[in-house]
């Protein structure tokens, strides 16, 4: 601990590793019980820290080494790297070291800028009384690959606190059971910087005390592919929220700035708004994502949408058992624009809006929502709520449970392959009702059912039901097909896999065609009048991507 005794007279810095170049190699070595008493200086462009290492101008490489127990009020308990430094550390381990700020590495990079790199790395137990429990990072280009976060406290940032025009490159790495003790960020805040990318990343069981249970991301725009959040929180489930604009938001990710979500999964996270994600203003494109057993306190228990005034474009996304006051799938609020395509809502609960919520406090500023090509099949009739704030809902080719007026829409059983359904939480083998204080998402697969061939994903392979869904082929026939397999039927289906390399296949009464023929657009084996309406509905259409 820092107030041991024994410390005083420990060295102030163990290792110095300034004005190098990659040919300077520390590889093997424990650092130690550095002790460096200094105080944090925020106006400094060189800020006083490193307690097992120091590096300043520096790029040295750093292999094999274990920092523990490495102590300073300044940055970076276990080593700083400032003035526009560029060391690469490789499998490196930082553990139970203390800081002001970044409690395992700090990188302070001044007007210098600096491009730290970090391969097969593990930060567990580091702890700062300020930000960045894990790590530190200021005007840094900082890249991640292969890295773990376990068990860091920060103020906010639990395990990376990044900020200040820094870029966060992130791969392959896991974050879990990180604190952010007193603001925002349980896995990484990232405020006011030039960009956050992350790519095959998890987030699990990871803690704010306000915002940003995962990710708490403001003011910097982010792309994420491939994502896990899983079991994250923002705030306490024990506390009772007493006005919703100062509860608690996004128990997997918050995000205020451009942002693109690219085939990402957010499960069983929770917050008092936004249980998924809470997503305040820019633009936001959601793609391929996944949206199952969120909850929220109050709001959008898989997203919460806040004015949003650019659309938020979803597009083949899965909402399942999500759960909310209002609005268990997503909540809309305040004029915001919500454009959704091939999108599944299925088994959501809220007392006003099992699928979709807008606003009942802002009756003077009224949204939009337009839904085409989806499912919405809750279980029940009230998917809707009853629409407070008059927002324009405008819903075509969708399958809708209780119906809906618009063109091409239907009120069909969609035959999914295994719905998912609400289970008692100590025997997953006893269905139970949502409002059971003891009931558990238990997921299932919906891909749509079809005689002619329909995607596993458990054997990854192609499977052939007895019965087909009415829901293959029949998407508005404008749309695209997309990537959908031969035979599609020249026509997108509804739902999450509409459009995808993981449509159901298309049935015409008879053994699947396997020869395409010139002309044959549906996949029927004969080229006919069928053939010919396909093509005249989309004679002349550019599909070229709009930059």
């Amino acid at each position: 601990m820092l107030s041991e005794p024994s410390r005083f007279d420990n060295s102030n810095t163990v290792v110095i590793g300034s004005n190098t170049d990659e040919t300077a190699v520390l590889d093997g070595f424990t650092i130690t019980a550095g002790y460096l008493i200094v105080f944090p200086s925020m106006g400094s462009s060189n800020p006083s820290g490193g307690a097992g290492m120091y590096i300043s101008s520096g790029s040295p490489t750093v292999a094999n080494c274990i920092f523990t127990g490495n102590a300073t009020l300044g940055y970076g308990g276990g080593m700083i790297s400032i003035a526009g430094s560029h060391p690469t550390l490789d499998n490196c381990t930082f553990t139970r070291n203390y800081a002001g700020g970044g409690g395992g590495i700090s990188n302070w990079q001044s007007s210098k800028g600096g491009n730290p790199t970090l391969i097969d790395c593990m930060f567990d137990d580091n702890y700062a009384s300020g930000d960045g429990g894990g790590m530190y990072n200021r005007m840094s280009n900082l890249k991640l690959a292969d890295c773990i976060f376990s068990e860091n406290a920060g103020g906010s940032g639990g395990g990376i606190y990044s900020e200040d025009n820094s870029s966060l490159i992130v791969t392959n790495c896991t974050f879990s059971n990180n604190i952010a003790k007193s603001v925002f960020g349980g896995g990484i805040c990232n405020e006011n910087a030039n960009e956050l990318i992350l790519t095959n990343c998890t987030f699990s069981r990871n803690t704010a005390t306000h915002d940003g249970g995962g990710i708490f991301n403001r003011r910097s725009s982010s792309t994420l592919t491939n994502c896990i959040f899983s079991e994250n929180i923002a705030g306490s489930k024990s506390i009772p929220i007493v006005h919703p604009s100062s509860s608690e938001k996004g128990g997997g990710l918050y995000l205020f700035g451009d942002t693109t979500l690219i085939k990402c999964t957010f499960h069983n996270n929770w917050a008092s708004e936004g249980g998924g994600v809470y997503y305040f203003q820019g633009v936001l494109i959601v793609t391929g994502c996944v949206f199952a057993g969120n909850s929220s306190k109050n709001y959008g228990g898989g997203m919460y949408n806040y004015d949003n005034m650019p659309d938020l474009t979803i597009t083949d996304c899965t909402f399942a058992g999500n759960s909310a006051e209002w609005g268990g799938g997503i909540f809309n609020r305040w004029a915001s624009q919500l454009r959704m395509s091939n999108c599944t809502f299925t088994g959501n609960i809220a007392s006003y809006g099992n699928a979709l919520s807008s606003d009942p406090s802002f009756t003077t500023l009224p949204g939009r929502i337009e839904l085409t090509n989806c499912i919405l099949w809750n279980g029940n009739n009230t998917s809707f709520d009853p629409n407070p704030d008059g927002s324009t809902i405008a819903i075509a080719y969708s399958d809708v449970q209780g119906g809906w007026p618009g063109e091409g829409n239907t009120d069909v059983d969609p035959c999914f392959a295994n719905p998912g359904y609400w289970a008692d939480a100590d025997d997953p083998n006893i269905a139970v009702e949502p409002n059971d204080p003891n009931a558990v998402w238990i997921d299932g697969d919906y891909h749509l059912k079809s005689q002619a061939g329909r995607w596993d994903p458990g054997s990854q392979s192609w499977v052939q039901d007895d019965v087909m869904s009415p829901c293959i082929d029949a998407g508005d026939p404008n749309s695209p097909i997309g990537n959908e397999p031969f035979p599609n039927g020249g026509i997108i289906n509804m739902g999450a896999y509409g459009g995808t390399v993981e449509a159901s296949k298309s049935y015409f009464g008879k053994p699947v065609c396997e020869t395409i023929i010139a002309g044959d657009i549906n996949g029927d084996c004969k080229v006919d009048f069928d053939d010919l309406m396909i093509l005249m509905i989309h004679w002349l259409q550019d599909y070229t991507p709009q930059d």
